[in-house]
C-alpha cells in the first residue's frame, strides 16, 4: 500500500504524486553579530567559500542549494550538517556558519538575522507524496482528502 509521506522538493520526483502544502523562500541566516547582519540579501555567488550549515545531502533544500551553486560554478562548502532545520538554526546562531533554511524558520529564530538569497532566488516546496504506482489504502485516501490540492 502507498501511504503519504512529507517531502521537501523543487520539482516533484517522477515516480511520485505530490500534494503541495507550502511553497516558500529559502533564506540564508547568520548570527546577529555576523558581518552580514547589516545586509538584507546575498547572492548565491556570495556563498562561495563560506562555511555553510545545512540539512544533509539528499534533502530537498540541500538539493536546491547544490543545484543553484553548481549553476553559479561552485560546490557549497558545508561546514556542518544537522537533521532538522531547528538544529541548523541553532548552529548558525552560535556563529558556526551561514545557515540555509526555509524563510519561516530563518526569519523567526532568536539570534539569527535572515538574508534573502537572490540571483537566483531560491524556494522550495513541502508536500505530501505517495507512490504513483500501486494501490492507495482507504485510510491514506481519507487523509489526503483533508488537504486541498494546490498543484505540484
Amino acid at each position: 500500500m502507498s501511504s503519504p509521506a512529507v517531502i521537501a522538493y523543487d520539482t516533484p520526483p517522477p515516480d511520485l504524486d505530490v500534494r503541495m502544502l507550502t511553497d516558500e523562500a529559502i533564506d540564508a541566516a547568520v548570527a546577529t553579530g555576523h558581518a552580514w547582519a547589516r545586509r538584507s540579501a546575498v547572492r548565491i555567488a556570495d556563498l562561495r567559500d563560506r562555511p555553510l550549515v545545512c540539512l544533509p545531502g539528499g534533502t530537498g533544500i540541500r538539493g536546491i542549494l547544490e543545484s543553484a551553486c553548481a549553476a553559479a560554478g561552485f560546490a557549497p562548502r558545508v561546514a556542518f550538517e544537522a537533521g532538522t532545520p531547528q538544529v541548523v538554526a541553532r548552529l548558525a546562531a552560535r556563529g558556526l556558519g551561514v545557515a540555509i533554511l526555509p524563510a519561516s524558520i530563518a526569519r523567526g529564530f532568536d539570534g539569527l538575522h535572515a538574508l534573502r538569497i537572490t540571483r537566483p532566488a531560491l524556494s522550495g516546496r513541502l508536500g505530501l507524496a505517495w507512490r504513483r504506482a500501486g494501490p492507495r489504502s482507504a485510510a491514506a485516501a481519507a487523509f489526503l482528502a483533508r488537504f486541498p490540492s494546490h498543484g505540484a
